[in-house]
């Protein structure tokens, strides 16, 4: 993500971006790196009606014990889709 790299077979994603080639659809993507990921983003309920999320969250299985510290990263893109002029929070130590 940007100039910050994750690795470890216990990651999950979320993010979501506009579809090319048009103007008002977008894709969605859940995704986990291994078994302990998919564990972790499996039970959120995102098709529930009234669900909020930011554009981008990365984690660790480790949310499910730990809370928040599980959370790698965090946040919203920038008007333009970018992550530089987004508001992106990120764990510190957490990023290679």
């Amino acid at each position: 993500m940007g100039d910050h790299q994750f690795s470890g077979a216990d990651l999950g994603a979320y993010f979501i971006r506009p579809r090319a080639g048009s103007k008002t659809a977008a894709v969605a993507a859940i995704a986990w790196s291994g078994p302990a990921g998919w564990t972790a983003a499996c039970p959120v309920q995102y098709f529930v009606s009234g669900a909020g999320f930011p554009d981008m969250i990365l984690f660790s299985a480790d949310m499910l014990r730990t809370g928040t510290d599980g959370v790698r990263a965090i946040g919203w893109f920038g008007n333009d889709w970018s992550l530089e002029r987004g508001d992106i929070a990120w764990n510190p130590g957490r990023a290679r």
